[in-house]
């Protein structure tokens, strides 16, 4: 069991809504399982296994207080908050922003689903028709040396990729907009940050973006695909007062 083996520190990350209330696709299954033999044997065993960890993580005060409520747990339960995305963003970095340009930065995971491939195609079409920008990817994954080869091969010079950071919100804060490519979401953390730090967003019409952007309070909604980020972009290049409307 690595619970029981590992010399580190375990910690559980809650992006899922626990409570039967309000989990209407897992209600049923919840409360007729728990009724089983069966069922009465996992919960003692998922119960013990949880009482294993170091620290619970949860994506928001309601995540938490379900997690709490269904497992009766008793360790203190962190949530992530926004005063430490702000102060984490103030600490310093070995870069600074071009003030005469406009920069975007996209903090994501480098896989399967995130978009980044065709995020770099919009930046090729937008250098074809001589726009002034930069573009900053900070993250790592699965997926980072094939994005790495594909950008190597694009030859695009207005873009870094910085790969997997301990600490990626200076490099947010170091940017005009907040870009998001997806092409599929749950409940885009990113973006909340990039709210909590005053960014005008770009993010793809993707699982639950259209609650967190709030009908166009923080930036653009665009469309799931290229064309949409693509339009997306070229709005603030047009436009650039507007980034001050959304900050």
């Amino acid at each position: 069991n690595v619970l029981t083996s590992a010399k580190c520190k375990k910690v559980y990350w809650c992006h899922k809504d626990f409570s039967p209330d309000t989990n209407l696709v897992e209600r049923d299954n919840i409360e007729n399982y728990s009724r089983t033999l069966n069922g009465r044997f996992k919960e003692k065993s998922y119960i013990k296994r949880i009482r294993m960890l170091d620290y619970v993580v949860c994506i928001s005060d309601y995540t938490r207080d379900a997690f709490i409520k269904r497992w009766n747990y008793k360790k203190p339960v962190n949530v992530i908050d926004s005063k430490t995305i702000v102060a984490r963003s103030q600490e310093k970095i070995d870069y600074q922003r071009n003030t005469d340009t406009i920069t975007f930065c996209c903090l994501s995971r480098i896989s399967k689903g995130k978009g980044i491939e065709r995020l770099l195609d919009c930046v090729k079409r937008l250098n074809a028709e001589k726009y002034d920008f930069f573009l900053n990817i900070v993250g790592g994954g699965d997926g980072f040396q094939d994005v790495k080869r594909l950008f190597e091969s694009m030859n695009l010079s207005n873009v870094r990729l910085w790969g997997n950071q301990d600490n990626p919100y200076p490099y947010l804060r170091e940017c005009d907009i907040f870009v998001c490519p997806s092409e599929t979401e749950a409940y885009c953390t990113v973006l909340c940050e990039a709210i909590v730090l005053g960014k005008p967003i770009i993010m793809t019409d993707v699982g639950a973006s259209k609650e967190i952007m709030s009908k166009g309070t923080f930036g653009l909604l665009v469309e799931n695909t290229e064309d949409g980020i693509l339009e997306g972009m070229k709005s603030y290049l047009n436009n650039p007062t507007s980034i001050k409307q959304y900050s």
